[in-house]
């Protein structure tokens, strides 16, 4: 009988809207693309050890400025590593532990968000104030725990991001949960029997994929926005291992004898992040809920 529900109501998804604000998410989509082809080849397109010392060579401004060396495209840090092949290197670092914080905090604030929303009661009011503690306690409090109790590692580093940004997916999947419940779809599959499960994953779901969509891509420029905050604290990836928040971090010593070895990650940062919320600006006009 549930079968029957699913192939009588076709799902009310969300329709894309189209014109000028396609740009912003093209041109996101291609920086961020070319930030990942370069990261993904880093190997090839440099031959330097990211966290290779030479200390004959420290300090080296970029290629093109005054005392630079071809060797060096990006020129060196204070510990005379190449600045290129730890900027590819970083990329990789904080690209994983980016996707891998939002694909956990989607996931677990998805299906804490559905269930609250279509059950109510008890568990409703369960996940929202525990949604409220996890508010109160700071990302870098709770890293300062888990460190402390697991050590530094890209691991601890992805649990920590995730568990602080669950709750933006669990209250947006829950409100828009409980306008959808009342919907003569969700009744109708109900009234043939179909199970909890069904009527969550096979009617509901479907009709969130936008909401989804549109928090996965802003959750991810702030997700690498706290990984290099965290990282730069000496909280994240443990040296020598290249990451861009360490690299800033690393730079600050040598800040007003050169700017390249802070400006580098930092153009880096902001250029990532920049691109990703391209993509999800895009993707919240294209994908916005209509009621």
């Amino acid at each position: 009988m549930a079968e029957e529900a699913t192939r009588a109501v076709p799902v009310v998804a969300p329709r894309p809207r189209r014109g000028r604000r396609d740009t912003s998410l093209l041109l996101g989509l291609v920086v961020l693309a070319a930030i990942v082809v370069l990261s993904a080849a880093a190997s090839f397109v440099t031959k330097h050890d990211p966290v290779a010392q030479s200390l004959g060579d420290r300090l080296l401004p970029p290629m093109w400025a005054s005392g630079g060396l071809a060797r060096y495209p990006l020129g060196t840090d204070g510990f005379g590593r190449d600045a290129l092949s730890r900027l590819l290197f970083g990329a990789r670092i904080s690209i994983a532990v980016g996707l891998g914080a939002v694909v956990l905090s989607g996931v677990m604030g998805t299906v804490l968000g559905l269930v609250a929303g279509y059950k109510g009661g008890w568990f409703e009011g369960v996940i929202m104030r525990l949604s409220d503690a996890q508010q109160a306690l700071p990302p870098v409090l709770l890293a300062i725990i888990i460190v402390a109790v697991f050590g530094a590692n890209i691991a601890n580093l992805t649990v920590v991001l995730a568990v602080s940004s669950w709750v933006i997916y669990a209250r947006v999947i829950f409100a828009r949960t409980v306008v959808l419940r009342q919907r003569e779809f969700v009744e109708a599959a109900y009234a043939l029997g179909a199970t909890t499960a069904h009527i969550l994953f096979r009617h509901l779901l479907p009709n969130l994929w936008g909401q989804i969509m549109v928090i996965s891509a802003l959750q991810a420029g702030r997700m690498m926005l706290l990984e290099a905050g965290l990282s730069f604290l000496g909280l994240g990836v443990p040296a020598p291992a290249p990451a861009w928040g360490s690299m800033l971090a690393d730079a600050r010593t040598f800040v007003f004898i050169t700017p390249w070895p802070a400006a580098i990650p930092g153009l880096a940062i902001v250029l990532t992040v920049w691109s990703i919320n391209l993509i999800g600006e895009g993707l919240r006009q294209r994908y916005e809920p209509r009621g």
